[in-house]
């Protein structure tokens, strides 16, 4: 079922569902099984829908996508294995050339750079952005709200809300950026001991957490990078 505006040099396989509003550019190749939602758009050269990458296993659930994302010119996002549909949520907006792999599970409102590439079973949460070049390893989860520098190798989960950057991805303290937009009395968040006294909404960070504890460690709580506090046991003053 299509319901969008497909150019007629896009090419569709298989059964493949686009909601009102959304636009998919010349050039693109999608395979089904894919659901596209909303007032998605989708750029010129871009392939959704190919088998995952993987020597022993066949695609059974396929891609997702929501609603209101921006999709670049000639990224490419592989279909699922057995496991869960390869999704991406609602407003996010990926740059060019940017390759999701099978598996892969990434929230709402993320902005993900220029040839970022996520390997198989990656997890992104909400409102993170990730720089130009990025490599994640397979496995790997990123916490909501965090920032990946460019060009970093991340070999670890990301706590929520920090700064990471390099090879290998190391700590560089909180993405202050992301959390003095959560505040209610409109004031900035410049250190550690802000953020612990801020005015954030409660049920956000808590929703957060339970969400990276639900997919982080799957290779060791030692390949997760989270707060230095916490690292050493201890409030940092």
């Amino acid at each position: 079922m299509v319901s969008g505006v497909i150019h007629p040099k896009a090419k569709f396989f298989g059964e493949v569902q686009i909601g009102d509003g959304s636009f998919v550019s010349a050039g693109c190749y999608l395979y089904g099984p894919i659901k596209i939602g909303k007032n998605t758009t989708i750029h010129s050269g871009t392939i959704i829908g190919t088998p995952p990458e993987h020597k022993k296993k066949d695609s059974k659930y396929g891609v997702i996508i929501g609603d209101d994302n921006v999709i670049g010119a000639n990224c490419t996002i592989t279909a699922s294995t057995d496991v869960r549909p390869t999704t991406i949520g609602n407003g996010n907006y990926l740059m060019a050339g940017v390759h999701v792999s099978h598996d892969c599970l990434i929230g709402d409102e993320n902005v993900i750079a220029h040839k970022v590439v996520l390997a198989g079973h990656c997890v992104v949460g909400d409102r993170a952005n990730l720089g130009v070049g990025a490599l994640l390893h397979q496995h790997t989860t990123i916490g909501s709200g965090s920032m990946v520098g460019m060009g970093s190798v991340v070999n670890k989960d990301i706590y929520p809300y920090l700064k990471v950057w390099g090879n290998p991805v190391r700590y560089g303290g909180f993405n202050f950026h992301q959390l003095k937009g959560l505040r209610f009395d409109g004031e900035d968040v410049e250190d550690e001991g802000d953020f612990r006294d801020s005015i954030i909404p409660v049920d956000l960070i808590k929703n957060d957490l339970v969400q990276f504890h639900r997919f982080a460690g799957k290779r060791g709580k030692d390949r997760i990078v989270s707060y230095r506090w916490i690292e050493n046991n201890h409030i940092v003053e």
